[in-house]
């Protein structure tokens, strides 16, 4: 997307927009460069109103759009949060290379990688363990944000699998011991 000139409609748009579509909407790679310079445009008219003799409401009316200019891009940040944590969530889940984050802005795209590595490690550690029949482990630091193994780790299935396999594997090995030790006349229970 190219670069767009903000205005409070065209934020108004983007928030619409967000609202209204289940993906992350593309935005200009500049957008919170762009809105940080559109907030302080309209802050200093604010404030220059303040300091002269403007009227009432003109100064309510910037007060109003100033505020309604930080809800709208407050709104916006955190529904692209919601959705950037689907996806996390989704890439964690399947390591799916097919995840269209194309439209993730470089600011989002740091939360989108801890969030998948950090998954991705506290699923290992948790749910992985608990697979392979360990206790799993409760350290504060397994998983630091900063540290968060952001490589994919083995799909659930594979790791189901290979669980079951190794189960099926000592169950049989057990039977067997167990047929030579009742055709020896030894006792199955010592």
């Amino acid at each position: 997307m190219s670069n767009v000139n903000i205005t409070y409609e065209t934020l108004y748009e983007i928030l619409r927009n967000e609202k209204n579509r289940e993906d992350i909407q593309e935005l200009s790679p500049s957008f919170y460069e762009d809105v940080v310079t559109y907030l302080q445009k309209n802050q200093k008219m604010l404030n220059e109103a303040l300091q002269k003799n403007a009227s009432d409401e003109e100064k309510e009316d910037l007060v109003r759009q100033v505020k309604n200019i930080k809800n709208m891009i407050k709104e916006i940040y955190e529904r692209r949060e919601k959705k950037i944590i689907t996806l996390a969530l989704h890439k964690s889940r399947t390591n799916s290379a097919s995840l269209e984050i194309d439209t993730i802005l470089v600011q989002e795209k740091e939360l989108y990688e801890k969030l998948v590595g950090l998954m991705n490690c506290l699923r290992k550690e948790i749910l992985f363990r608990a697979l392979d029949g360990k206790i799993p482990v409760a350290n504060q630091n397994t998983c630091a944000m900063g540290s968060a193994n952001t490589e994919p780790q083995e799909s659930m299935e594979k790791k189901i699998e290979a669980s079951v396999k190794e189960e099926t594997s000592s169950t049989t090995e057990n039977k067997e011991i167990g047929k030579k030790e009742f055709e020896n006349g030894e006792p199955l229970v010592k």
